[in-house]
């Protein structure tokens, strides 16, 4: 489920909302971004990704990072790519050790 964070500096009253997760609205958030992903709209690697293994997947969270240059936190989505393992049901998976009890 999605949070939101409202953050503020004690020393300079510096605010910043931070959404984290997606929540609810994860189904249609997925669809479109794996369709972006796709078109190219997030650069070549991961369009290419997608044409290399159509039956990929994508981790579209939103997370919270900090700019290196100037400080700034800001929320994006986390593209992490990734082909499932064949012939693993996730809901077989013992999520304690991350061993499957199959």
């Amino acid at each position: 489920m999605g949070s939101i964070y409202a953050c503020k500096c004690g020393k300079c009253g510096y605010r910043f909302s931070a959404h984290s997760g997606t929540g609810f609205m994860y189904p249609e958030e997925y669809c479109e971004t794996v369709q972006n992903m796709k078109a190219g709209l997030y650069g070549k690697q991961g369009k290419q990704f997608f044409k290399e293994h159509p039956d990929g997947a994508i981790t579209c969270n939103n997370i919270v990072v900090q700019c290196d240059d100037c400080g700034k936190l800001m929320s994006v989505p986390e593209l992490d790519l990734y082909v499932p393992v064949k012939g693993v049901d996730s809901k077989e998976m013992d999520t304690n050790n991350d061993r499957s009890t199959v």
